[in-house]
């Protein structure tokens, strides 16, 4: 189980209650009683942790490891926003998670990221966040190599659609995971394994790269045919040209041609 409290800096409409009222929750799978839990530094119980896992947000199994409710919100009548912050000690994440209906998670988005620069001498990274309009967010990605002594900045706008799904302001689907930037560069989504089970939505993972990974080739609008590209099955894609394989990995996913 994980120690769990709120922000301070909650609002206090986000509250679910007053403590002294002691509320008797009949139905433990609405999002009121994530809520309650969080709130009262109350252990998140297996139900909401195996959701909180099934959305992408890495918990940890530690003892000193905290779960905080940062902000909460109602973006319509049936759309909910929650901001959730995980602590393990070495390093802090931040998750905005909608809801539909007050039951079921809909989608996540990874908006914080920091940990302390000692734990590699490589590479550091951190991402910060700023919400706009309580259905935009943006995202600020920075990236330093130390034998390079390069740093990297780069923006990321995303927006949350009625219906609670998160979407890149900047990309639009092609087709079949498939998506172009303002500049029609190509990229590829992370295939969302949770699309394999009966549940109808879960998370939309950020976009990866254009960089193909073949040798002299650096774009994937030189390889693949977008046209004729689709979800083959699995993590197996195809078009005119050739056959695709996804391979997914902590920090992106490359796509292979396997014929």
């Amino acid at each position: 189980m994980l120690s769990c409290k709120q922000n301070s800096a909650v609002k206090e409409g986000s509250s679910v209650t007053d403590k002294a009222t002691k509320p008797v929750f009949s139905d433990t799978t609405h999002i009121d009683y994530l809520r309650f839990l969080l709130t009262n530094d109350k252990k998140v119980n297996p139900y909401w942790e195996a959701k909180l896992k099934t959305v992408g947000v890495e918990m940890f199994p530690q003892n000193n490891t905290e779960i905080i409710l940062d902000n909460y919100w109602s973006l319509n009548e049936k759309t909910q926003v929650l901001i959730i912050k995980v602590n393990s000690g070495n390093s802090s994440d931040s998750y905005l998670i909608t809801s539909n209906n007050n039951t079921d998670f809909m989608a996540m988005l990874h908006i914080s990221h920091k940990y302390k620069r000692n734990l590699n001498n490589d590479f550091y990274s951190y991402r910060e966040y700023e919400i706009m309009g309580g259905n935009r967010v943006e995202l600020t990605v920075r990236e330093f190599f130390t034998e390079e002594k390069i740093e990297t900045i780069k923006k990321e706008k995303w927006y949350v659609r009625y219906d609670g799904m998160i979407e890149r302001e900047d990309y639009h689907l092609v087709r079949d995971n498939l998506y172009k930037d303002t500049l029609e560069s190509l990229y590829f989504k992370c295939l969302d394994k949770s699309q394999k089970t009966s549940s109808t939505v879960r998370y939309l993972d950020v976009v990866y790269s254009e960089d193909f990974g073949l040798e002299g080739i650096k774009k994937m609008s030189e390889v693949i045919d977008e046209q004729s590209f689709r979800h083959v099955m699995e993590d197996t894609f195809a078009d005119k040209n050739h056959i695709y394989k996804f391979n997914l990995m902590i920090d992106g996913g490359t796509l292979e041609i396997i014929e």
